[in-house]
Order: C-alpha cells, then sequence, then structure tokens
C-alpha cells in the first residue's frame, strides 16, 4: 500500500502501469486502489489514480518520520531473502518491546523483524 501511495504522489498513474510499477497483476492492483479509494486516500479518474489532501498530508508524514530505507542484503543476521531496514527518527518512546514490531511483521507474511535503537 504504501509503495503504491508512493507512486501515486509521483505522478498521476493509471491501473495497468500501477501494477506493472508494483509487480502484481491486475486483480491484486483493484483490490489495492479500492481499498485506498474506501479510505479516502485516492481518487480514481480516466487518467488514473491521484493522492486526496488527505492522503498528502498522509504521506508527507510518513516521509518525515520514515527517513531512511535501506535494503539488506543476505547475511548471517538475517532470516529471509529479502530484507531491508528503516530508520525512524524520533519515536523510540513509543516502543515498548521489539516484540510487537516482529508480531507485526509476522502478520503481514515477514519471517520476522528486529528492532535496534539508539538513543543519544
Amino acid at each position: 500500500m504504501l509503495r503504491a501511495i508512493k507512486l501515486i504522489a509521483e505522478k498521476t498513474i493509471g491501473r495497468s502501469k500501477l501494477a506493472e510499477e508494483l509487480k502484481v497483476g491486475e486483480g491484486t492492483v483493484r483490490t489495492i486502489i479500492n481499498r485506498l479509494k474506501d479510505a479516502e486516500l485516492i481518487i480514481t479518474s480516466k487518467a488514473g489514480c491521484v493522492l486526496t489532501d488527505k492522503s498528502i498530508k498522509f504521506w508527507n508524514e510518513h516521509k518525515m518520520v520514515f527517513k531512511k530505507k535501506t535494503k539488506v542484503g543476505k547475511n548471517e543476521l538475517t532470516i529471509a531473502d529479502y530484507n531491508f531496514s528503516i530508520l525512524v527518527k524520533n519515536c523510540g518512546h513509543k516502543v515498548k518491546s521489539d516484540m510487537e514490531q516482529r508480531d507485526a511483521a509476522i502478520m503481514v507474511s515477514a519471517k520476522g523483524a528486529t528492532a535496534i535503537m539508539l538513543k543519544r
């Protein structure tokens, strides 16, 4: 969903181009579009999908919190073939236990998650 919002934020995009960019089928992208429409995050027209004011605000806030994303290659510390890291600034106070992040990741089909906190 976030990747779809990112692509739509970059430019108006049609369903087939969105499916191609997300590397999913037309049916999957239809579901994504319907869910984003139901959440009032996009508007669709013949020209394609565009973000609503609500989703523009969300996307800008998301970019401020999640500053940097990096793909991580398979190594001795990872258990999946595809891994990535996200630097989240000024939100450490919201993490009670990294188990919550792991459980949330597993609920959306991840193999696991690790939270590393740095306090300065």
